[in-house]
């Protein structure tokens, strides 16, 4: 019952990347602005699905919620339409709710990104804030090649989630 992403503004993002051409386009239409040559949403009970096809390029990606627990779960499915080899890259973007401070462990085992508030924060705001009482993880099938904390390190300087530095960084 408690809001771990704010509802007021884009706070989560998929970015699919071409690693070979440069080019960066999403399953949905935001955070990128770019035009898919096909797209369709398909909505079922409790969760809902985005298909996109862009230069030979499908992608699917359902998110589904789980009644009675706090969490989402997202399943991305990619395929090749074209004759040539692709090589692509994946990237998530969550932004928490609140301001707090929060320390980041990756546990490569389990291929998790654990984050909680550090035990010596102090009073961050309310007790019943999500972020003051929980630990919130972010988990993949995949090892992921990297991950940043601070949004401005996603971002970059004077940079929004339509064209972060992050995305066209080519460390991995």
């Amino acid at each position: 019952g408690q809001l771990v992403t704010s509802p007021a503004r884009l706070v989560k993002a998929w970015y699919i990347r071409d690693k070979e051409s440069g080019e960066t386009w999403s399953a949905f239409f935001s955070p990128i602005g770019a035009k898919s040559d096909e797209y369709e949403i398909i909505y079922q009970p409790g969760q809902a699905t985005a298909f996109c096809l862009k230069n030979k390029l499908a992608s699917s990606l359902t998110i589904a919620s789980v009644p009675s627990h706090s969490y989402e779960l997202w399943s991305v499915e990619l395929e090749n339409r074209s004759a040539r080899h692709r090589t692509l890259e994946f990237t998530t973007y969550v932004e928490l709710a609140g301001s707090s401070p929060l320390e980041a462990l990756y546990r490569p085992q389990e291929k998790a990104l654990l984050m909680r508030r550090p035990l010596g924060a102090g009073d961050i705001g309310p007790a019943d804030s999500p972020i003051a009482t929980c630990v919130i993880f972010h988990s993949s099938t995949l090892a992921p090649g990297r991950f940043a904390i601070e949004r401005t390190d996603f971002t970059g300087d004077g940079r929004t989630l339509s064209n972060p530095v992050y995305i066209e960084d080519t460390r991995s």
